[in-house]
């Protein structure tokens, strides 16, 4: 998006500008910014000043957005300009020095420059919008807070639709990463008046969709909450009208005729709505679009070296779909090793582009991912569509799509899933590790948003054999063993007690592997806490059945793939060689994944498009988010004598 909320790569500018740009720092009175320069009539008149002649050639160029020739030509305007009318120009600078990807040499000078009580209107708004900006990456709800003024007197600054478009769409960023999308989807809603290209309407348009589409249908219908700078009574109007098209299409997406002719009566009942005729065409595809044709496949996957096995296992996965698919027609498969190293990564991905082949799945490393992902705008192969299996940070580029099996969704899955239990106070016990710390981060993430609260939280050391110590200031044991040694003190007499736990909690989430998992659960039974329910991720689970150790484990639930829990159904249709060569709770959880992967492949646009739809694979429920990575649904069991066996379907936590 426009006004990046990350930081950016800076612009090789020349010595002498850095120099200049230096010299900008000084920080003196205001002078408004004046829209785009109207033509001059041809009348005679004094020559203007050669300041003027440079401020419209730098106004023009910076509201065509030309940022890299519209950089020079404000330095030269600042240049030429009196002290006391540099800062609002200042502002200028930054700002084009930021969409030009200097991010850093644009922050440096907007933080020289101050703005009196007489500024104009537009020069305080774009204060406002690079404040904010430079707050979002670390503190989001005080960026939220610098674009909190009225709708009304945004919209009131003529000429720079441009920049009102941004103020909305990094508004409407800011209100998804709070957790507020009826407010987004609101401020993209305004958005749309304010840009001009088709391409970028559409976009816009999209967005609105997909975050709608995304909602429970409770939530998809709460009334927005009211603030005096919300839409106008036009705009609050095309957001119910927009509810009304998604509901539409989630009671009729099943039998496209019937959509077709609830579509046509909702253009007739709003003919003013802006919908595009693209997003509506798209919208009445999504119940019968056909799957992407892939007729090669590349699969680049470390065949060689050590992360051989993991190679291996997703590699026969993929081979297991494929010739169980009755559908594949003439489709083929080539196979790339990496080796796990990046310059062989980059070099099978090129190699594969080269022998024409249509799709790719992998890489796997994301030593191999990270640079490859970097050169792949630069490439030209958008159209390829690629499934990476690892998840990275950050946008993902056009027509890429993220599989992992990364810890942090199990501990939001655990989180949905501990809600729909009805909980609400949360103790989490996990390693002392990063594993560790990114489960307890993105689990309170989850937590909190849902309305959770994390009482308190306990990190062990996964080599101990003992985990008494971290068990009792978990349940503030330590604390009633302190208030008993103060009671006989004061009485000076030998009195019954037994050590009470805390009581203002209502589950405890947990992750171990499976030896420290059998130690830790006996040892919270013996601390008092037998009760007390617990909610684990699937690294307990061996994936293997051993009843005899894993009765110690009895009454912990955990959610796991489908191949793992319900492996006669699951993996009947696969050849035995498939399902017993790899032994091992992980490297079968990869030999799912490339099952699924495979079958992933052709419906990946199919899911972008339609974040309602969800396909049933061996690792789970899959569906695309907003961030192009596939997000995937467990089933859950719970530990009865030693045997790990599934809940009813019922049990399980709805998308959130």
């Amino acid at each position: 998006m426009s006004g990046k909320l990350a930081s950016m790569k800076i612009l090789n500018l020349t010595t002498p500008l850095l120099a200049l740009l230096t010299l900008l720092a000084v920080a003196c009175s205001e002078a408004p910014l004046r829209p785009e320069a109207k033509e001059a009539t041809p009348e005679a008149r004094p020559q203007p000043p050669a300041a003027t002649l440079s401020l419209q050639q730098a106004m023009q160029l910076y509201h065509s957005r030309q940022w890299k020739e519209a950089i020079p030509a404000l330095v030269e305007v600042i240049r030429l300009s009196p002290e006391g009318s540099r800062d609002p120009l200042r502002l200028l600078l930054a700002d084009a020095l930021i969409e030009s990807g200097a991010s850093d040499s644009g922050m440096t000078i907007f933080d020289k420059v101050k703005l009196g009580s007489g500024a104009a209107a537009e020069s305080r708004l774009l204060q406002q919008f690079l404040k904010a900006q430079q707050l979002a990456p670390n503190d989001p709800e005080r960026a939220l807070m610098q674009l909190r003024q009225p709708a009304a007197r945004v919209e009131a600054i003529p000429g720079y639709s441009y920049l009102i478009s941004r103020y909305y769409q990094l508004r409407a960023a800011l209100e998804m990463q709070m957790k507020q999308p009826l407010q987004a989807v609101s401020d993209y809603i305004q958005r749309h008046r304010y840009l001009k290209a088709e391409d970028e309407l559409l976009v816009n348009e999209r967005l609105i969709w997909n975050i709608l589409t995304r909602l429970p249908r409770a939530q998809l219908h709460q009334p927005l909450p009211l603030s005096r700078d919300r839409s106008t009574e036009a705009s609050a109007e095309l957001l119910r009208q927009w509810r009304e098209l998604v509901t539409v299409h989630r009671d009729y997406m099943a039998d496209p005729q019937l959509l077709q002719r609830e579509l046509t009566q909702w253009q007739q009942r709003y003919p003013d709505h802006p919908i595009s005729t693209t997003l509506l065409q798209e919208i009445q595809g999504l119940s019968q679009q056909p799957p992407l044709p892939t007729k090669q496949i590349a699969i680049l996957l470390p065949l060689s070296g050590p992360l051989s096995r993991a190679g291996e296992a997703i590699r026969e996965g993929i081979l297991g779909g494929y010739y169980l698919d009755q559908e594949r027609g003439e489709r083929s498969l080539r196979f790339y090793d990496t080796a796990g190293d990046p310059a062989q990564g980059e070099v099978s991905y090129h190699q594969a582009v080269a022998d024409g082949c249509d799709a790719i799945i992998g890489p796997l490393n994301k030593e191999v991912l990270e640079p490859l992902l970097a050169t792949i705008p630069t490439l030209k192969t958008e159209s390829v569509p690629t499934l990476i299996l690892n998840q990275i940070e950050g946008a993902l580029p056009p027509n890429i799509f993220s599989y992992s099996l990364a810890p942090e969704e199990e501990a939001r899955n655990s989180a949905r899933f501990a809600w729909d239990q009805g909980y609400l106070r949360a103790a989490l016990l996990l390693p002392e590790d990063s594993i560790g710390h990114r489960l307890g981060d993105q689990f309170r993430l989850v937590w909190e948003t849902l309305g959770g609260e994390v009482v308190t939280e306990n990190y062990y050391a996964p080599e101990e054999n003992d985990f008494s110590p971290t068990i009792t200031s978990l349940l503030k044991l330590d604390e009633s063993q302190q208030r008993y040694d103060r009671l006989r003190q004061i009485l000076r007499e030998k009195i019954e007690f037994t050590p009470r736990r805390r009581q203002d909690i209502d589950f405890i989430f947990f992750s171990a592997y499976p030896r420290q998992a059998r130690l830790i659960r006996p040892q919270l039974q013996f601390h008092h806490a037998a009760e007390l329910p617990v909610i684990a991720t699937s690294h307990l689970y061996s994936g293997t059945a051993d009843l005899d150790h894993n009765r110690d484990l009895n009454g912990v639930k955990f959610g796991d793939m489908p191949w793992i829990l319900t492996p006669d159904e699951s993996r009947a249709p696969y050849p035995i060689t498939l399902t017993e060569r790899h032994r091992g709770g992980m490297l079968q959880r990869l030999v799912a994944m490339g099952i699924d992967a495979y079958h992933l492949l052709p419906n990946l646009q199919l899911l972008q498009l339609n974040p309602t739809r969800q396909q049933q694979g061996v690792s789970g429920r899959l569906s695309v988010n907003l961030r192009q990575e596939i997000e995937r649904q467990p089933i859950w069991a719970q530990f009865e004598q030693g045997e790990a066996r599934p809940l009813p379907a019922a049990s399980a936590a709805p998308a959130l």
